[in-house]
């Protein structure tokens, strides 16, 4: 069963992703905190609502991808 995908997944064609770029280094990529719940990964474009339809997987990717600044993070250039 689990849970209906999202129209907006289905839009930005939202996969599994790359070795070299992913959502954890998107820039708009946010974890939030719901009480109860605990840090949960989230997108700015997908929504930040509480729920299991809106939980991104680290590991994934959009065409939505803007890496520019978290890419500068990993290699420690501010």
């Amino acid at each position: 069963m689990g849970t209906p995908r999202l129209k907006i997944k289905t839009e930005l064609n939202y996969r599994r992703g790359f070795t070299h770029k992913y959502c954890s280094i998107c820039d708009n990529y946010t974890s939030i905190h719901y009480q109860g719940i605990g840090e949960q990964p989230r997108c700015r474009i997908i929504g930040i609502k509480p729920g299991r339809m809106y939980r991104i997987h680290p590991n994934n990717i959009c065409d939505a991808f803007d890496g520019s600044q978290g890419l500068k993070r990993l290699q420690g250039k501010d």
